[in-house]
């Protein structure tokens, strides 16, 4: 088989490319994307992407996606390739659109083991295939603060203000749920608490037990670890980055340092409110009929 110069299957590549991307803008893709799709400097997970962009075409955009992708607490993490197709005209809004496929060689960075971002690490993260993507469209924002909203909504009023919920954890051996929240003081900083649901409490009640903490990121791949404390001197330390597949713990120690660790799975607080609901309700109806 005849063999094309490698400058020949660029042009022919980006040329296909901007046939779907419309009149109004190919002069502009044209160039951006010949000065990228040329660039020896570039890797070509990069230029596929951005050929897949331009064309819009979520299903190889999919492709080069590597799963789950999560998005920020509590919208919900894209888990699959399908879920990725079906979301991808809300992730890769108009804005994301025009960066990266008018991007140049020298908006591009490597960053050793991380991979590849575009600018700054605002936008998305890529090592071989797209593992993170920072950016938030302006729908995603409008469905997160809906979903925060109806998040709060569920607590008792005096724990509501001023909070951002972070993450919903699941114990794996009973039905313990947890919850962490955030909120931003004076001085800019960020403080956390988590609080904690025994097995058949009210999750719209009062938690069980509640702690105050922090948050820390360590060694150069960042490790997010949280770190609690509450009013009797127990403490509670949450790895939330676990780097060898194995089950996140909630790790609960006494002031006399006995410890209790607990598995944990993420899991969503909205989810978990209805399904205690649909519980509720069904034992209701049938104590109803006796």
């Amino acid at each position: 088989m005849k063999k094309f110069p490698f400058t020949l299957s660029v042009i022919t590549l980006t040329a296909l490319a901007l046939a779907s991307c419309g009149a109004k803008s190919s002069h502009t893709h044209s160039r951006s994307l010949l000065e990228l799709q040329k660039s020896d400097s570039i890797p070509a997970e990069i230029k596929s992407l951005a050929i897949a962009i331009a064309n819009d075409d979520s299903a190889r955009f999919a492709s080069l996606v590597s799963y789950p992708l999560v998005r920020p607490y509590p919208l919900t993490d894209i888990a699959d390739a399908a879920q990725m197709r079906a979301r991808y005209s809300v992730i890769v809004d108009d804005s994301l659109k025009s960066l990266i496929v008018n991007s140049s060689p020298a908006d591009w960075h490597e960053f050793g083991w991380r991979g590849w971002t575009l600018g700054d690490g605002d936008y998305l993260w890529i090592d071989e295939k797209v593992y993170e993507i920072s950016y938030l469209s302006a729908r995603e924002k409008t469905e997160r603060d809906s979903l925060i909203a109806a998040d709060l909504a569920t607590l008792p009023p005096d724990l509501r203000a001023g909070w951002t919920p972070e993450m919903c954890l699941a114990s794996t051996g009973d039905d313990s749920v947890y919850r962490i929240d955030s909120r931003r003081l004076t001085d800019g900083r960020r403080s956390f608490r988590l609080l904690c649901y025994a097995p058949g409490a009210l999750l719209s009640g009062r938690p069980s037990a509640s702690y105050e903490g922090f948050s820390e990121t360590e060694g150069s791949a960042a490790v997010l670890t949280y770190y609690f404390k509450n009013k009797n001197g127990d403490e509670v330390i949450y790895g939330a980055d676990i780097m060898d597949n194995s089950t996140p713990e909630l790790v609960f120690t006494t002031p006399d340092g006995a410890e209790n660790a607990v598995a944990v799975h993420p899991a969503m607080w909205l989810e978990k409110v209805s399904a205690a609901s649909r519980v509720t309700a069904t034992s209701q109806t049938q104590a109803g009929h006796r």
